[in-house]
């Protein structure tokens, strides 16, 4: 080998070890300055990053960088607050510069993973957050960019591992404080780059024991994510007092979790899109109370909604179900009236009357159904002493569906039961546009003892028993009436008692039916109202008093309009009053029994009276009975009532004797008849009072000086058949103050007797050749064919006679009267004719208060009967005749006036078929014939009927028609 050559390699060797040597030097270099120089530079930045940026002092235990692995390792961060207090920290930071950087032009990390990391977040005293000065007058240089691109950045494997979160909030009293522990975050391939796409993981524990799972998908550029999250063990009131710590109502249980899936997308050029493709929520064992008491004021098993999904542009979102399981809420009305949930309900803030903005399309939410189940609901009232507890149970109610469509109708239903055994129910559907309603109610078995400490607080009396219970449909409108109830009621086994115990008013059963109730315009219309076996009890006292005022309570005159309400039937079976007066002497008591009667056409408004039919037994074969009209929402107005009582043993009114007239009464039988008028408070009444064998007894002291012999005027105002005949009128204003009807009529009978005592001899003369009643005369009432139970007396005293003597035989000539039989057929018939309107008459109005139903039917017979130019000339003629009036010159038409010529017309043109009145003839003699055969001790061949004839003779004093009975021997 030439010397040039082994120069030549030489001088080679020569340059690559100085090649070698400089980058040996410059890669000595690099790892120096990389494992020495980068760390102070990075732990110098954040240092100095921490004081003048964000003006807190920070510490860094170590930073450790690999240049050839591009990692670099921060250790033992903490970041202090102003007052020195921890504000974040970590273990251990890890950062892995990616190669990848340069040809992508953008941030690229292989790993960003960050362990232990601490958050304190402190709110001060003041309420705000200690960080708060870090968010005011902050760089806006470029707050007007509009926004654009996201930085280029992208991470292989992001990782947050065992972090933990500090809550402290210093402005509630006592301090609040909240830990979170184990908290972790992974995401793979976070990345602002186009059409990269990552995965993400987030999981949490919480120091409370909570929960938390976060997965899905992500693009960033464009944006696309999707995935799921669900929570479960969530501590509800660890939550609720960081939202909301400072509300006056605590939630004290309960635990939630919640599932969420969902999809975002949002491509360049094109509108967001959102999805909640699926979610549910459920929350057990919830109870909240006020901050300032321990005992739970509502409670709930079980909160879940289920089958939520969202879309966005579109707004519109759907729910499958909500169900409340086994809620429970406790009130109270304390004893001011107050109730004890308002101080801690949100007060309704003031109307902002500044226009808003529509915020865009109004979202479209529609829930399937919401079901609540197995609810109760504890209710005290302290208004009333004892305080009242009232419990309902068994709440069960279900609304489906529930929209935002105000046309689509909401099917509800509901049921509850009480705990005293009553149960309401509720069914029927909803629609907001148009609004309507149709649900029907039904409440059973109301206990009304409940309303017990709200009777006693008006009137001393007991309700001892009774049951209400009502069914009907109630129907809503727009359209007038707006609310309307339909329906029936019944009550059962009614007692009321008074202070001591004894019965007052009481009832088996009362059954309401037809019932029309309107509210805007408000309207009540029964159509009948049943009472079966009514009892009640008049006392009065020894001051006088009567002890059914008692039940009234005390009340000002408010001088409103009175409800407007129309009754078309009152029915009263197997009813007894119970009648006593301690005011006198001898303390009274009677009672009358086997009571029924009907009250027809009550009404508060239109200017008809209402029609009364009242029999009771007094025994034992007394008879009570009252007919007439009566209008009884202004009884003083307009009354016409006759009553009249046959039979009635005397010797029960020795109390009435002894303390007006100073006598016992030993033996005696009265037949009284009462008639009674009252017009414009004035009152005009009859008294004809007949007493048999009337007999005084012993003296009785104390009683008041009739100022003549009783015994004396007794004796001479009997007839040979021993009986005592009065007509005894009385007039009076019933508002005079020293109107009293018990010594008018006393008044009336002492005058009465003194002059026949004071002129004995003159009132024999006028005695002279009056007969007495005839034994062989059986009266009927008008147009009737029973026997009344004093007639039924006598011929079964008869019947006992001629049963002892076989030989006798009778024939009965039964008897009818052209004039008062001819009035009570036609006056039944106008019945059954009014009967048979009601219904086929078709449906009154019901907003019409101007004429009552009965006026509506007399009208309507009228006029098929006369036509309807006779109907309008009489309604004319009255109003004219009422104009021209000088005393109501001005005054507007008297529907009563009208009324009542309409009804006397009526009766007038009542057809009567041929035969009627010697149908009801013989039919009196059959009644004759079966009262004397019925117990077998007279032959039917022994008593015969014969041909029925007008009649010949009625008794003195009496309406009745009188059938007579003709005795013959065999």
């Amino acid at each position: 080998m030439s010397d040039s050559a082994v120069e030549t390699r030489q001088t080679r060797r020569s340059r690559l070890k100085k090649w070698l040597w400089i980058a040996g030097s410059v890669v000595v270099v690099y790892a120096v300055a990389g494992m020495l120089l980068v760390p102070w530079i990075i732990r110098s930045r954040v240092l100095s990053g921490a004081q003048t940026l964000l003006h807190r002092h920070a510490t860094l235990t170590r930073v450790r960088f690999n240049p050839f692995t591009l990692k670099a390792t921060l250790s033992g961060f903490d970041l202090r607050d102003q007052d020195g207090s921890r504000l974040f920290a970590f273990d251990t930071m890890v950062v892995n510069l990616s190669v990848a950087s340069l040809p992508l032009r953008a941030l690229a990390l292989d790993e960003y993973r960050l362990i232990k990391p601490l958050v304190v977040v402190r709110i001060g005293t003041d309420g705000k957050l200690s960080v708060a000065d870090l968010f005011a007058g902050g760089d806006t240089t470029h707050a007007a960019d509009g926004g654009g691109p996201p930085a280029r950045v992208q991470i292989a494997r992001l990782a947050l591992l065992s972090g933990e979160v500090d809550f402290i909030d210093n402005s509630r009293s006592p301090r609040y404080e909240e830990h979170f522990t184990d908290l972790g975050v992974q995401v793979d391939g976070l990345s602002t780059l186009p059409n990269r796409a990552g995965d993400h993981v987030l999981s949490a524990i919480f120091a409370s024991g909570a929960q938390l799972a976060w997965s899905g998908h992500n693009t960033v550029e464009p944006l696309h994510l999707e995935g799921a999250l669900k929570v479960s063990g969530v501590s509800l009131p660890r939550a609720a007092e960081i939202l909301g710590g400072a509300v006056p109502l605590q939630l004290a249980r309960g635990v939630g979790e919640a599932e969420v899936r969902y999809e975002v997308r949002h491509d360049s050029g094109q509108a967001l899109t959102a999805r909640l493709t699926s979610a549910s929520f459920t929350a057990t064992d919830l109870a909240v109370h006020p901050r300032d008491v321990p005992d739970d004021w509502a409670r709930l098993t079980r909160l879940s909604v289920e089958g939520v999904s969202a879309r966005y542009p579109e707004r519109t979102a759907h729910i499958a179900a909500i169900r409340v399981e086994g809620p429970w809420l406790r009130a109270a009305r304390r004893a001011d009236s107050t109730i004890d949930w308002k101080q801690y309900l949100p007060q309704a803030p003031a109307k902002d009357t500044t226009p808003v903005k529509p915020p865009g399309p109004a979202w479209k939410v529609r829930l399937d159904s919401l079901i609540v189940a197995d609810g109760a609901v504890q209710l005290t009232d302290s208004v009333v002493k004892p305080a009242l507890e009232y419990s309902v149970d068994s709440i069960r109610a279900t609304l489906a569906p529930v929209s935002t469509d105000s046309t689509l109708p909401i099917v509800l239903g509901a049921a509850a039961q009480t705990g005293r055994g009553s149960v309401f129910t509720a069914t029927g559907s909803l629609t907001r546009s148009p609004y309507a309603g149709d649900i029907d109610l039904a409440l059973k078995d109301l206990d009304l003892r409940v309303a017990q400490p709200y009777l006693r607080e008006k009137i001393p009396a007991e309700i001892r028993s009774g049951k209400v219970s009502v069914a009907g449909k109630v129907r809503l409108r727009k359209a007038k009436p707006e609310t309307a109830f339909d329906g029936r009621a019944a009550l059962s086994r009614f007692e009321l008692r008074d202070s001591v115990g004894d019965s007052l008013l009481a009832f088996r059963t009362v059954k309401v039916n037809g019932i029309h109730l309107t509210a805007a315009p408000d309207l009540l219309r029964i159509k009948q109202i049943t009472v079966d076996s009514p009892f009640a009890r008049i006392a009065i006292s020894r001051d006088r008093t009567l002890n059914l005022t008692s039940l009234v309570p005390q009340s000002k005159d408010t001088g409103g309009t009175p409800y407007p309400y129309e009754i078309q039937e009152i029915a009263f079976t197997h009813g007894e009053i119970d009648f006593s007066d301690e005011s006198l002497i001898i303390p009274f008591r009677a009672r009358i029994d086997s009571t029924f009667g009907k009250v027809h056409d009550v009404a508060s408004f239109g200017g008809t009276a209402g029609a009364l039919q009242l029999e009771g037994k007094v025994e034992p074969y007394g008879l009570a009975r009252a007919n007439g009209t009566i209008m009884l929402s202004d009884p003083f107005a307009a009354t016409d009532i006759r009553a009249d009582f046959r039979n009635v043993d005397m010797t029960t009114l020795t109390p009435y004797s002894a303390q007006f007239a100073g006598y016992a009464i030993k033996q005696g039988k009265l037949d009284l008849d009462l008639d009674y008028h009252i017009k414009d408070r004035q009152l005009r009444a009859g008294h004809k009072i007949v007493a048999t064998n009337l007999t005084l007894g012993e003296k009785v002291e104390g009683g008041e000086s009739p100022g003549f012999l009783v015994k004396l005027a007794i004796s001479l105002m009997k007839d040979r058949e021993g009986r005592i005949k009065l007509d005894v009128p009385v007039e009076g204003t019933v508002d005079s103050p020293e109107f009293s009807y018990k010594g008018i009529v006393w008044q009336a009978l002492k005058q009465m007797l003194g002059k026949v005592a004071s002129a004995p001899f003159h009132f024999l003369g006028k005695l002279l050749g009056i007969g007495g009643d005839s034994p062989e005369l059986v009266d009927f009432d008008p147009g009737r064919s029973d026997l009344i139970p004093p007639e039924k007396e006598k011929l079964d005293s008869l019947a006992a006679e001629l049963g002892r003597k076989p030989d006798l035989i009778l024939s009965v000539e039964g008897r009818y009267d052209s004039i008062s039989d001819v009035a009570a057929l036609r006056e039944a018939s106008l019945q059954r004719q009014i009967a048979s309107r009601r219904d086929s008459l078709g449906k009154k109005e019901q907003s019409d208060t101007s004429t009552s139903m009965l006026a509506q039917i007399m009208s309507s017979l009228y006029e098929s009967k006369f036509g309807k130019a006779s109907r309008d000339s009489l309604e004319l003629s009255f109003k004219t005749a009422w104009d021209q009036d000088t005393t109501h010159r001005g005054a507007k038409f008297d529907p009563s006036a009208y009324q009542a010529e309409v009804r006397a017309r009526l009766l007038a043109a009542q057809p009567l078929e041929a035969g009627d009145l010697e149908r009801l003839g013989r039919q009196r003699a059959i009644s004759i014939v079966a009262a004397l055969t019925a117990n077998g001790g007279v032959d039917s061949t022994r008593v015969t009927a014969t041909d029925p004839v007008p009649v010949k003779q009625k008794k003195a004093g009496s309406m009745r028609i009188s059938s007579e009975m003709k005795m013959d021997a065999k």
